[in-house]
């Protein structure tokens, strides 16, 4: 299947229907203030259905525009400016006179291209280095203080336009001191500046990164299950999901226990069902201004409907890659240190994250594995944090002891749910137990963390103690207690999504609490209580569209499970054990 993309709005801003100056956009939940005074100024526009979409890119000509309709430039004529020469905006074209007067008057610029030609780019997205050049030349601010951002130096070709936005008290840039000079500006973005630029009030003067109080951020580990589903609630109102658990209703539950209402951005780390399960329904029931995913694709039905929720939606979409800031908290860092869209491994392609706020720092890895940990510490990132969230659930494909040791965290969460698997694996739970650090579950309830910046708190969660060890069960009725591992799975084809299940036993087996598992797809059967598979039997799976039961053929679903590019088969016994694996 092909990946979805989905654009950003091309639409002139100035073209949209105008709402008043005191109409409250649906989507808006950030910088309200300032775009009710940018709305208010008639700067700045809404679209007609009463949204603003905040995260929803800039492009270069509707920058162009509004800076000039605020300037109280308008119906510019083309006699009355100098063709600026560009290769893809010439005289006639929708918005060569505006582009034409911004760069008379000096505060943006060409592109050029590797012939030596000049072109324009009209809607190519800005930066927020480009948005500084634009408003510092636009505006005439003086440099006045020499500001300095840690990832913008001295030689960087922006260095002295943004300096002089922050000596205006536009940006006080990030809380670790950056500025992200190279990340896309977005709608919202854009009102927090301008506003700042002409409104006073809206100004920090206190410079590159001294924001004064860092406030207060929480981080909930939910409970859903097995699955992941991480709640970050910012310092400026902002609302971020990571990952949304396998089943819709579970996470929504888990949500409204937390009083949730709304989330304005949505992080899928990877496409397994445990992670983008219940995604479908937090886009359509939550109010999702913003979705990031790792860039894989896969062919389940609850990807598709994923997929369907973004495109109905019309949510903005993007994909993630490596140094990616996924927050507009200028007091918080919610990064992206590991990703791999090419992965041939799902859980390897995992989106890693660091949130950081002021001396407190949370690893959020995913289903990364040991691979994974070991680019990461080859790279020489910082990956010391007080919080680690244990990889994959906790099973022994992560949490190496090279990793533990460069995060050296204080507390790890194990996210997880009863599931057949065996997670968390022992031998990640002794490790973890004897690194020291407190060890929290999931499967007791939220885990709830907040911080000030200066510290943490655990305000809810329960201590994780590995369980003692189980007996060897007893025998299922009618079987010798061997005769399990006698069943086999004889037959796999991704296309037609048939699995042939055969007991090449002496005795019938009852099949009750057996599950046969989808690896890549990470989506589970569980056969019928009352199903026997007789000795020297063979049942079929059966999913995907016109699928149905019949003699010897047991129905899954009508939806698309395994993954065509390749996707191993598990039998799994009621005990957790895998009897079987099929690749």
């Amino acid at each position: 299947m092909k990946k979805l993309f989905i654009s950003t709005v091309t639409a002139s801003l100035l073209l949209s229907a105008p709402l008043s100056a005191d109409a409250a956009f649906s989507d808006v939940s950030m910088y309200e203030d300032e775009i009710d005074f940018l709305t208010g100024e008639g700067i700045i526009k809404g679209y007609d259905n009463g949204t603003f979409r905040p995260g929803n890119a800039l492009n270069r000509l509707q920058a162009v525009q509004m800076i000039l309709r605020e300037m109280g430039i308008e119906d510019i004529q083309e006699n009355e400016v100098l063709d600026p020469g560009f290769t893809d905006l010439r005289p006639g074209n929708y918005g060569y006179n505006e582009v034409a007067k911004a760069v008379e008057l000096g505060f943006i610029g060409g592109k050029t291209a590797e012939n030596g030609t000049r072109f324009f780019d009209a809607y190519g997205t800005l930066t927020r280095a480009q948005m500084a050049k634009i408003m510092a030349e636009g505006y005439d601010l003086s440099s006045g203080k020499d500001y300095s951002f840690s990832d913008v130096a001295s030689g960087h070709w922006a260095n002295d336009h943004i300096s002089r936005i922050a000596n205006a008290g536009v940006t006080t840039g990030y809380q670790d001191g950056s500025f992200k000079p190279e990340n896309k500006l977005q709608r919202q973005h854009f009102a927090l500046f301008m506003a700042r630029l002409l409104n006073e009030s809206f100004r920090d003067h206190s410079g590159s990164g001294q924001i004064g109080e860092l406030g207060e951020i929480a981080v909930t580990f939910l409970d859903v299950g097995q699955g992941d589903a991480i709640l970050i609630e910012h310092t400026n109102g902002e609302v971020t999901l990571v990952g949304a658990g396998r089943y819709g209703s579970v996470t929504e539950a888990a949500l409204q226990a937390e009083g949730v209402t709304r989330i304005d951005t949505l992080i899928i780390t990877h496409p397994d069902a445990d992670h983008v399960g219940g995604a479908a329904d937090v886009i359509r029931n939550y109010d999702v201004k913003e979705v990031f995913d790792s860039g894989q694709v896969h062919t389940t039905q609850v990807f598709e409907d994923y997929l369907d929720a973004i495109e109905d939606t019309g949510v903005f979409y993007s994909d993630v890659r490596v140094g990616d800031e996924l927050s507009d908290d200028e007091r918080t860092d919610l990064a992206a240190i590991a990703v791999d869209p090419e992965a041939s491994d799902m859980n390897e392609g995992s989106i890693v994250l660091k949130l950081t706020h002021g001396e407190m720092d949370f690893m959020l890895t995913g289903d990364a594995g040991i691979e994974v940990e070991e680019e990461l510490i080859a790279t020489g990132v910082e990956l010391e944090s007080e919080v680690l969230k244990v990889s994959h659930h906790g099973s022994n494909t992560g949490t190496s002891v090279a990793f533990l040791a460069a995060v050296d965290p204080d507390y790890a969460v194990l996210s997880f749910g009863d599931n057949p698997y065996g997670h968390p694996h022992d031998e990640v739970v002794q490790r973890l137990a004897e690194y020291p650090t407190d060890i929290y579950a999931t499967e007791d309830g939220s885990v709830i963390f907040t911080s000030n910046g200066d510290a943490l708190t655990v305000e809810n969660g329960k201590q994780y103690t590995a369980p003692d060890q189980p007996q060897d069960p007893d025998p299922m009725p009618g079987d010798d207690g061997q005769l399990s591992d006698k069943l086999r799975i004889t037959g796999k084809n991704l296309d037609t999504e048939v699995v042939t299940v055969k007991n090449e036993g002496t005795i019938d087996v009852s099949m009750k609490d057996w599950k046969l598992v989808s690896v890549e797809g990470n989506q589970t059967y569980t056969f019928p209580d009352d199903y026997v598979l007789t000795a020297g039997a063979s049942v079929q799976i059966v999913s995907g569209n016109g699928a149905s039961a019949g003699t010897d053929r047991l129905l899954w679903t009508g939806s698309y499970i395994w993954n065509n590019d390749g996707d191993a088969a598990q039998l799994v016994d009621p005990e957790g054990n895998i009897v079987y694996q099929l690749d």
